[in-house]
């Protein structure tokens, strides 16, 4: 009969040989889930019934193996359902004292509902694994091992929150995050640039200007270093700096940032790349709330002259958003040749029959200039060309179409003429109006 010293010898002998197998077994490419499964249970199951003989420390280490094996077998082949089960089932076995282990597996718990897009159930478990590691002791806390582990934990924590508008608390996270980043050896520079920018973002949205132009200048300062002054995050800073000081009203300002990001972008993509034209389109309505003619007419001609040459949808759109700008700064005389120069690109793009919706809309634009400038007749003719483009394109319970009509009634009301004027010469009278409620066609 063997004593229990002996019995402890022979099963720490035969665990340390099983441990070794399971794995091997594990690094086999083409190891089946089923396989998996069967090892994995059989190595669990013969550790369990070595439970009474040893103590916690060393029956946990063993157990914990083959979970994390198993674990990790199960993420790389993304069988995420069979893996919370299992992390779950590891969680049950963990004593309430060990903290650290209890940690990492609802790290591993939380990055599972994230694959799986349960964002609030993988919120929870990371608050659950940050709340944990704030109850390890600060020095084995502040070890780089466990650095590594918070920096993910609130790197996805704070994403989460920022999903959920929870600012002020992502806030606290992102600031929690890059000190701990500064400590850590296996983060770079550019790791570090990336967080102040997202907490200078996060001070944007609060409001908080002062620190929102404070955290981008060091994000600016940062990827200027890193990468030399022509890189997309330095540019993206200036763009965002430029922002704020639109919302302050130091347009001037706000003009040197942007035409700072405008000279990385057209180095990066050149002078017809969409993103940089829609800074040119940025600089006009910053020159426009400068109210500085020569400045809208500058860049109103560099913009001008690189659309004529594309002649493409972009340049379509884009007259058009130049003709909003002029508009909504009561220049609906120059606002009416931008829309005039939006369709005259329209006719000549290819399949243009698939884009009539868009046209409606400039020519929407048009009629409400004329309005503005209180010319019924042009108004009139030209919600009648947009009504008409809406009719082929839609044919029931369609909103635009009946806000179009009744804004349109209201004036023809003002002039002494009816609806009746513009309806197809076969519709009665009285459906004239009714019948614009429409819907899109097949």
């Amino acid at each position: 009969m063997l004593k229990d010293t002996q019995k402890k010898t022979v099963m720490a002998y035969l665990i340390d040989i099983y441990s070794k197998r399971i794995l091997i077994e594990f690094q086999q490419e083409k190891l089946m889930p089923s396989e998996a499964q069967d090892i994995f249970s059989d190595y669990v199951q013969f550790i369990k019934q070595t439970k009474l003989l040893f103590e916690y420390s060393y029956f946990i280490v063993n157990c914990h193996k083959a979970y994390t094996v198993y674990i990790s077998y199960l993420q790389e082949r993304k069988l995420y359902n069979d893996c919370l089960i299992i992390c779950k089932e590891l969680d049950s076995l963990l004593s309430t004292d060990d903290i650290e282990r209890k940690a990492i597996v609802y790290h591993t718990i939380g990055t599972l509902y994230l694959a799986l897009k349960f964002l609030r159930k993988a919120e929870e478990a990371f608050e659950v694994s940050l709340n944990l590691i704030d109850k390890i002791p600060s020095n084995r806390r502040e070890e780089e091992e466990l650095v590594k582990v918070q920096i993910s934990l609130i790197d996805h924590l704070s994403c989460l929150k920022l999903e959920r508008k929870d600012h002020i608390n992502a806030l606290d996270l992102l600031i929690r995050c890059y000190n701990l980043k500064r400590t850590c050896s296996g983060y770079d520079s550019e790791n570090i640039a990336t967080t102040l920018v997202a907490i200078a973002r996060v001070y944007k949205i609060l409001g908080r200007w002062d620190d929102a132009i404070e955290y981008f200048t060091r994000g600016a300062d940062s990827f200027e270093r890193l990468k030399g002054p022509n890189n997309i995050h330095t540019a993206n800073a200036f763009i965002e700096l430029a922002q704020i000081r639109a919302f302050q009203g130091i347009y001037k300002k706000a003009i040197d940032l942007t035409e700072s990001a405008l000279t990385i972008y057209i180095n990066l993509n050149g002078k017809d790349h969409s993103s940089t034209l829609r800074l040119y389109t940025n600089l006009i309505f910053l020159s426009l709330k400068l109210n500085s003619n020569e400045m809208i007419r500058y860049y109103i001609e560099l913009i001008s002259d690189i659309l004529n040459e594309k002649e493409d949808e972009i340049s379509f759109v884009l007259f058009n958003e130049i003709g909003n700008l002029l508009r909504q700064h009561k220049r609906q005389q120059d606002a009416i040749t931008f829309y005039q120069k939006s369709k005259e690109i329209f006719n000549k793009l290819p399949q243009k029959q698939t884009k009539l919706d868009q046209l409606s809309v400039v020519y929407c634009n048009i009629a409400n200039c004329y309005l503005e400038l209180d010319n019924k007749n042009e108004y009139i003719e030209h919600t009648k060309r947009a009504v008409s483009i809406l009719n082929s394109v839609y044919e029931e319970n369609d909103q635009r179409i009946q806000t179009l009509y009744g804004k349109l009634y209201q004036t023809l009301s003002s002039v002494n003429l009816s609806l009746i004027h513009i309806s197809e010469p076969t519709r009665q009278a009285e459906i004239s109006y009714a019948v614009f409620c429409l819907k899109k066609k097949k």
